[in-house]
């Protein structure tokens, strides 16, 4: 026998080897990772965001509005106002400072489940947890880009396996995907662009589930969905529905399937649905609730039949620079790129393509089209409201199947010939030229939008044509590619442009030096006082306004807050007291020492003294220097008349009801239910003489009266003439049901005219946040004084004019009342454990600030009490005579029982894997071909 030479060992491979052929057998799916995310970045760059703008050297001078160099964050609209301070509030509870469950930040303090759920929650959020929170501003840009990288990765891999598209080709339309108008506009809202990266991959599970039966790979990603956000889970939830009856009857390759089957597979359908929703109910339930405790009647729904738009006009939406507005009145955001535009009529020309794909797609496209077209039916995808602006927040699952069109069509060129493309284009020309002419959309430029439009289909219906004669080409695809992206990069540029004209990007500096000084002084209060209380600031003083969620990004336990998640009748309660208070949110405006008293204020941070009560005591003031040299000082006064967070009050407050549209007699009421004294803290002014009205018309309008503007004369204006009773602070409210904003001014008595002048602006009353009890002043006993309302607007509406003065002495003297039986609250409290004791006395009640919300528990000596509704949302407890140790507790509503059911159904997907595995390894065992024996060596 001859013998042979054994082979050389082989080297085992390193770390490093198997990393490379890991790298090089991934390549397209990290370019289909990088090449959005560069193409953003350099979008930013040229938009001179911080640090892009300045390693790019951006001449800052080119772009409106904008007064510094290198100084642009991504902060524009909801990431500007909401997200980046919920942002600041996760990091302060990721690094233990603070909750996930509790927070004490908004509107009096609420649960953080559903923020987190509802804003925060993406798998994308660990990156602002982990940099530094100096890089705040900059982690949130790195979030960004690599959440539109990875809406370029799931996109690819649905292509390649979803339509079997070489991998080269898959990334035009996965990074058309990525840099839709929709990811581009939406990064104001990164929540949201979860949805995108996620949609690829539930679409690629159903098919999987109708196709193969796998269940994994569909529950996998919805739950997944659930988890990252509920709002864009549910919408992907609906269309998963739908996207599921498409590819059962019309999408699959599967033919002649028995009804049997189509029966069973829609029943493997629903089960996988309920069971990526048991994965996800540690998340869903605990939203839920806090969903409910307001959202879900934040608005009055009217599914009365009416039509959104023009529907000629959502054409327009698929060309390159088309950003209207984010206002209601926008349209739907569905450009993805012009090669999307060329494709789509080809795809229905294409004779590779079945007539049954072509008419199930057309079916999407029209469920799509008249979900947006018809109000009633968008609104259920909103969850059964309209958006309050950012409307069609679901449009990017119509680009989503216009792009998987274009790309089926683009594999199968074969299927179309050289004159249907030269056909398609100069339809779309023809298009073009009618559009400039007849349509003129404002938001279009002719040469940006229509021209430069009419120049990348031309050229891609060229690059078609040739690929189409040579199908093997890689230099055709890698050309279209080049082409698309530097149409992508020009149309977000303009986008980012006019989302800065319409609703405007906020500076970098502007936030950093303003939180830093913010967090400096609350740190400062915090060491000098380590106790539980509430504190706010003035929200009118320039230096200390930002946004109304500051206070979650200071860490001022306080009143200002607004979200979607909201508790809408503690809000409604915090209104009647005089606060401002609108649907969503709550401001520290229109305050008075009562309020701040009985809610437990104990600082306020101010500048300058602005508008802080005179019965509060100046106690520090905190001085912070910024990186640019600038420095911010921040005053600190302590409210010596503030109660704790729990203290008893007498059995009345039980029967107090806070729901008057006079705010003095809400805060009466409260104060006299509390001491079981009916007594006035706010007495109500008499007028001296009738009011004097200038250039106004008296009309009735119900239990209103309507001031309207008599237009033959300049000046509109009402003066009212008051006479003080005391030296005591003097307030003054406008009840209205229709709000109509006005002018408030000061008058000064002129000796000369023997009348008043009016030189001292007040402030402005009513809309927004200026519906709210508006301090005038204090004015010696006797004196008559006036104000002069000026009807900014063609009219306005009052019901009443409410002028009181505050008696200060008597409320000192019951408000010591209420301070000899507190909550003596330990030093070990925590956002969601609060222990303490307080000393009843008979026919007493303890009463906390708290807003009543389920997930609390309170025990008094160890034993579980139940929990009261006291004055219109407040937390209270009924207590026995004498002396009690009360510890309150808060596990989020819902998260208990979603715990186990996520764990119940994290258990059924490993079940589904094994089980589909297991048959995957018999069913190739089956078809496997058995190879011939080979004969034994001579």
């Amino acid at each position: 026998m001859e013998k042979t030479a054994k082979p050389a060992p082989q080297a085992k491979s390193g770390v490093w080897d198997k990393t490379r052929k890991w790298l090089y057998k991934n390549r397209f799916y990290i370019y289909a990772f990088f090449i959005p995310f560069i193409l953003m970045a350099l979008t930013y760059g040229l938009f001179d965001v911080y640090p892009i703008g300045k390693w790019m050297g951006t001449n800052y001078e080119n772009i409106p509005k904008r007064k510094s160099a290198h100084d642009g964050a991504v902060l524009v609209l909801d990431l500007n106002g909401q997200y980046v301070y919920y942002f600041e509030a996760l990091r302060d509870a990721f690094w233990g400072k603070g909750s996930f469950f509790y927070n004490w930040s908004r509107n009096l303090s609420g649960e953080f489940m559903g923020i987190i759920g509802y804003y925060l929650a993406s798998p994308f959020t660990l990156i602002v947890m982990l940099l530094p929170r100096k890089m705040l501003l900059e982690s949130l840009l790195l979030m960004q880009l690599c959440k539109l990288g990875s809406v370029g990765v799931t996109f690819s891999y649905y292509l390649q396996h979803s339509k079997k598209m070489k991998p080269l080709n898959s990334l035009i339309f996965s990074t058309a995907f990525a840099l839709c108008a929709y990811a581009v506009i939406q990064l104001m809202d990164p929540m949201w662009l979860d949805g995108l990266v996620l949609l690829p991959m539930i679409a690629l599970g159903i098919e999987y589930l109708v196709d193969k039966k796998a269940r994994a790979n569909y529950i996998i990603p919805l739950a997944l969905m659930f988890v990252a956000n509920f709002y864009i889970g549910f919408m992907l939830a609906i269309f998963s529905v739908i996207y599921f009856l498409y590819y059962n009857f019309l999408g699959t390759e599967k033919e002649n399937v028995p009804v049997k089957e189509h029966a069973f597979t829609a029943l493997r359908f629903g089960y996988c649905s309920a069971i990526a929703g048991m994965c996800a109910a540690f998340m869903i339930l605990p939203v839920y609730k806090a969903l409910s405790l307001g959202k879900f009647e934040f608005s009055t729904p009217d599914y009365s039949v009416q039509l959104q738009f023009d529907s000629i006009d959502i054409i327009s939406k698929l060309l390159p620079s088309s950003y209207d507005t984010v206002r209601n009145e926008g349209l739907p955001e569905i450009y993805c790129g012009t090669i999307a535009i060329l494709l789509l009529p080809l795809f229905f020309m294409n004779q590779s393509i079945s007539k049954r794909r072509k008419t199930g797609y057309a079916l999407l496209l029209a469920v799509l089209f008249f979900s947006m077209y018809v109000k009633p039916i968008d609104m259920m995808w909103h969850g059964g409201q309209v958006p309050n602006w950012l409307p069609y927040r679901y449009s990017f699952i119509m680009s989503w199947v216009i792009l998987c069109m274009g790309a089926e069509c683009f594999e199968k060129l074969d299927g179309i010939r050289s004159n249907t493309v030269w056909g398609t284009f100069f339809g779309i020309l023809l298009y073009l030229l009618v559009a400039e002419k007849v349509f003129k959309y404002e938001n279009i430029e002719v040469l940006n939008g229509l021209w430069f439009t009419a120049g990348c289909v031309l050229c891609f219906s060229i690059l078609i044509t040739a690929y189409r004669e040579t199908p093997n080409s890689k230099a055709i695809p890698i050309a279209v590619c080049v082409m698309l992206s530097g149409e992508l990069l020009m149309s977000s540029f303009d986008t980012l442009k006019d989302i800065d004209k319409d609703v405007i990007y906020s500076m970098r500096s502007s936030y950093y030096n303003y939180v830093e000084a913010g967090r400096a002084a609350v740190d400062e209060m915090e060491a000098n006082d380590p106790g539980l209380y509430r504190s706010e600031k003035v929200a009118k003083s320039a230096p200390l306004q930002r946004t109304v969620n500051d206070d979650i990004a200071f860490g001022l336990k306080g009143i200002t807050h607004s979200s979607s998640v909201m508790n809408a009748k503690m809000i409604k309660t915090i209104g009647h007291l005089g606060y401002v208070s609108r649907g969503h949110y709550t401001r520290y405006e229109g305050n008075t020492p009562l309020t701040d008293s009985l809610l437990g204020i104990k600082y306020v941070l101010d500048t300058n003294n602005t508008a802080v009560s005179d019965l509060y005591e100046y106690q520090q003031s905190t001085v912070t220097t910024h990186a640019d040299g600038k420095t911010t000082q921040i005053d600190r006064y302590i409210n010596p008349y503030a109660l704790p967070i729990g203290y008893m009050v007498s059995s009345d407050i039980l029967n107090a009801k806070i729901d008057s549209n006079n705010p003095f007699e809400n805060q009466n009421k409260l104060l006299s239910a509390m001491t079981g004294q009916d007594k006035q803290y706010f007495k109500r002014l008499d007028f001296t003489k009738e009011p004097r009205y200038n250039g106004i018309k008296l009309e009735s309008a119900g239990d209103q009266t309507k001031y309207v503007a008599d237009k033959t004369v300049n000046d509109w204006t009402i003066d009212y003439f008051v006479r003080a009773k005391s030296g005591d602070m003097v307030y003054v409210y406008f009840p209205a049901t229709y709000e109509k904003k006005v002018n408030i001014w000061g008058g000064k008595w002129n000796e000369n005219t023997s009348d008043y002048d009016y030189p001292t602006f007040i402030n402005y009353f009513f809309e927004h946040e200026y519906y709210c009890i508006t301090k005038l002043g204090r004015y010696e006993p006797g004196q008559e004084f006036s104000i002069r309302v000026t009807v900014a607007n063609d009219y306005t509406y009052m019901a009443d004019q409410f002028f009181y003065a505050f008696d200060e002495e008597e409320f000192k003297k019951d408000i010591a009342l209420l301070h000899q039986n507190t909550w003596n609250i330990n030093d070990n409290w925590s956002e969601t454990k609060i222990e303490g004791t307080v000393t009843a006395a008979a026919n007493q009640i303890f009463f906390t600030s708290i807003p009543n919300e389920p997930g609390w528990t309170v025990k008094v000596d160890g034993k579980k009490a139940d929990i009261i509704d006291v004055a219109d949302g407040f937390i209270g407890v009924e207590l026995m005579p004498g002396e009690h140790t009360v510890s309150m507790s808060f596990f989020p509503a819902g998260l208990a029982p979603g715990i186990l059911l996520a764990v119940a159904g994290i258990g059924l997907v490993v079940v589904f894997i094994l089980i589909d595995k297991k048959k995957t390894f018999r069913t190739a065992g089956r078809t496997q071909k058995k190879e011939p024996v080979p004969a034994p060596a001579n």
